[in-house]
């Protein structure tokens, strides 16, 4: 380990309800390469064997500290308890339910350290299983100035802009800071104002992935939209007001890209999941209606359509072809709930790692490995559900090897459902965007 200090580093991990996954999250940190560490475990008033699970581990390490909520009083509440008890120079937060690498901590120490930053960020990755990569690519930074650190996670898959959970930050950053009263997207607040507090220095992110952020229940409920969402649009006003309060309004557009997308993304998913319900969500399609000049002007991604998207979903949809989708990772689980909604005829899931999957739940479709048996093959179609071109053409290579000739790509199938849903659901956006 080669690091200019030996800081201490508060890692601290608000616990609810997460006893199934717990002692994962905790062993993660417990065998951190960068042994100064304490580990504050904030028990917000749980019901299950989380308390006792805390406990236990606080008698095996002296790292540990536990608090217990009397009961709980939600997210914002155990960090901000946590905050309030570190002794650490440094400070980082992972949620309990998720669990980290090894050089976590060391990673993100080195990155601030070497490069003279209050902060520093590392990828993330979301994971529906245990495996941790452990053969990390060779370290490299990045060193932004605030805004150009914020425009990179914007636009860098693997980072994430409003997240605190894939970060550390130095104790000075959380002086005056706290997490707010917010039921949804508490971080952005705070990920927002460090970004403004911290202009004045440079801001380091690391390529390796650091953070396993665990996904649970991979059935078709983990898919199915919540009206707990609209409590997100309270953090995103507040978000937008700060910046143009500032009048940095550059970074309010940044932050504008977020809040349209999420806006599509919950009103069409409230409407398919939900829609006995509109009336308490209609109000979504009104900002969406009013935003949406300001998106495209933008050129935001969201509102475009590719222009064959029409074209292949009048072929999905014709009822002649069979589907199998290849891939369960999070871009299968997002076009598996709009097969299904829009009656394709989806016979299986396919996924190289169907066994490895934990907490898997009842799937209406059937999940395995891939294989040649699925008759007849002239009118079978395998939806590829990956963006990664040469893991693409590694798949098909392999299909067509197994008598399968005829596919549709992540993108063509993304852009396909863009139009179906879009067509239901938010016509005015098909007719100014083809």
């Amino acid at each position: 380990m080669d690091l200019p200090c030996n800081s201490l580093v508060s890692v601290i991990i608000p616990v609810y309800n997460v006893e199934k996954y717990l002692q994962r999250c905790i062993n993660s940190v417990i065998n951190q390469t960068y042994t100064n560490i304490e580990i504050i475990l904030v028990d917000d008033g749980s019901t299950d064997a989380c308390p006792q699970i805390c406990d236990e581990y606080a008698r095996m390490d002296s790292r540990i500290t536990v608090i217990h909520h009397s009961h709980n009083q939600g997210l914002y509440a155990a960090r901000n308890s946590g905050i309030d008890v570190a002794r650490g120079e440094w400070l980082c937060f992972v949620d309990s339910d998720d669990f980290v690498h090894p050089r976590f901590v060391e990673g993100l120490l080195r990155a601030a350290v070497r490069n003279g930053c209050l902060t520093a960020r590392c990828k993330r990755k979301f994971t529906y299983t245990d495996e941790i990569d452990i053969n990390l690519p060779e370290e490299e930074y990045k060193v932004f100035n605030w805004f150009e650190y914020a425009a990179f996670l914007d636009s860098t898959p693997g980072y994430g802009i409003y997240n605190v959970w894939s970060s550390i930050y130095h104790r000075s950053l959380f002086k005056n800071l706290r997490f707010p009263p917010y039921r949804h997207t508490e971080d952005a607040p705070v990920s927002t104002q460090i970004i403004w507090l911290a202009q004045d220095k440079k801001f380091a992110v690391t390529n390796q992935t650091l953070y396993y952020y665990y996904q649970r229940h991979i059935s078709i409920m983990n898919g199915r939209a919540n009206l707990n969402v609209l409590n997100r649009y309270k953090a995103y006003d507040w978000i937008l007001d700060f910046w143009i309060s500032k009048n940095e309004f550059e970074m309010a557009d940044i932050y504008f890209k977020m809040y349209f997308t999420y806006l599509v993304l919950d009103y069409t998913n409230l409407c398919r999941d939900l829609p006995q319900d509109h009336h308490k969500y209609s109000h979504l399609y009104s900002l969406i209606e009013k935003n949406a000049h300001k998106a495209q002007m933008l050129d935001l991604k969201v509102t475009k359509i590719p222009s064959v998207s029409r074209e292949i979903w009048e072929q999905i949809s014709d009822g002649q072809d069979k589907f199998i989708l290849y891939s369960f990772n999070n871009r299968g689980r997002e076009i598996m709930p709009w097969l299904i909604y829009f009656d394709v005829d989806l016979v299986e899931i396919w996924d190289k790692d169907a066994d490895k999957y934990v907490d898997e739940g009842e799937l209406p479709i059937p999940l395995t490995k891939p294989h040649d048996s699925v008759e007849p093959k002239d009118n079978m179609t395998v939806i590829i559900a990956t963006e990664d071109e040469k893991q693409s053409l590694i798949m098909k290579r392999e299909l067509r090897q197994m008598g399968y000739s005829r596919f549709i790509s992540c993108e063509n199938i993304f852009g396909a459902i863009k139009y179906a849903k879009y067509k239901k659901f938010l016509p005015f956006l098909i007719n100014d965007t083809m």
